[in-house]
């Protein structure tokens, strides 16, 4: 329980009065009568002050102090409620505190600058990245990927420990010419999934490139999302079978 400093000095008043009137309680307490009513309310509302009519003039009594102990241990419980109240939520509380830092970065890029931005991201990444997963259909968009700064997407492969490709092969494509020394590749049924365009993850991002049109490119960090997009990734690389180059693939390695 807390009293302000006019709450104070017209309880401390009364208890000296004894019974009073509005404006001789006002008066020992050195304050405007005015002032002094809703003062007297309050502390009447909180049962420290009663009220009594005597010849038609209200004369008001104080109760005893030990009111006070009585007030504050009812104060003490009401805290400890809420308190337990308090500590009953906070899981459910920080489990929204740590979602919201868990928010999502999601930024667009769109044309060309796209992917070139993306593998630009990824070599600034390699310095402490030893593996990239990526999922791609190859098809007339993937043809055309690969012609922009094809030395830019040799010198990922070359910076990376380990690369796994996950690809659905469009009937009448061959996969571009890469490093089968260091990237592992499985092949998916294409007729069961058709779709165009890749995805890649490297540590909590995922970057999702859709070469259609004029071509879209997104990077979203999340660890729940890259997460979520890295169990799916998985659950297909497991069913995908081994990917065996036809002869007319060629040997050639590029430089």
């Amino acid at each position: 329980m807390q009293f302000s400093p006019k709450e104070a000095d017209v309880y401390l008043a009364l208890l000296q009065l004894g019974q009073a009137s509005a404006q001789d309680i006002a008066d020992k307490a050195n304050i405007n009568r005015t002032t002094s009513y809703p003062v007297i309310e309050s502390l009447r509302e909180r049962g420290l002050i009663n009220s009594v009519t005597q010849e038609k003039k209200v004369q008001y009594i104080p109760e005893s102090p030990e009111r006070l102990i009585f007030l504050m241990d009812r104060d003490v419980t009401a805290a400890r409620e809420r308190l337990a109240r308090v500590q009953e939520n906070i899981p459910r509380m920080l489990a929204l505190f740590r979602g919201a830092d868990e928010k999502p970065a999601v930024r667009y890029f769109e044309g060309a600058k796209a992917l070139i931005q993306l593998r630009r991201e990824m070599l600034e990444e390699q310095q402490t990245i030893d593996q990239i997963d990526e999922m791609f259909c190859v098809d007339e968009v993937l043809q055309e990927l690969v012609k922009i700064q094809p030395e830019q997407r040799f010198a990922v492969t070359r910076q990376v420990t380990r690369v796994r490709v996950l690809m659905a092969i469009k009937p009448g494509f061959l996969p571009p010419f890469f490093d089968r020394r260091k990237i592992e590749a499985r092949e998916m049924d294409y007729a069961q999934a058709p779709f165009s365009g890749e995805v890649a993850l490297l540590r909590d991002r995922v970057y999702v490139f859709a070469g259609q049109a004029k071509g879209l490119g997104i990077v979203i960090e999340s660890t729940q999302i890259s997460t979520l997009i890295r169990a799916i990734f998985e659950a297909a690389w497991h069913h995908a079978k081994i990917w065996e180059p036809p002869e007319e693939w060629g040997t050639i390695l590029p430089t």
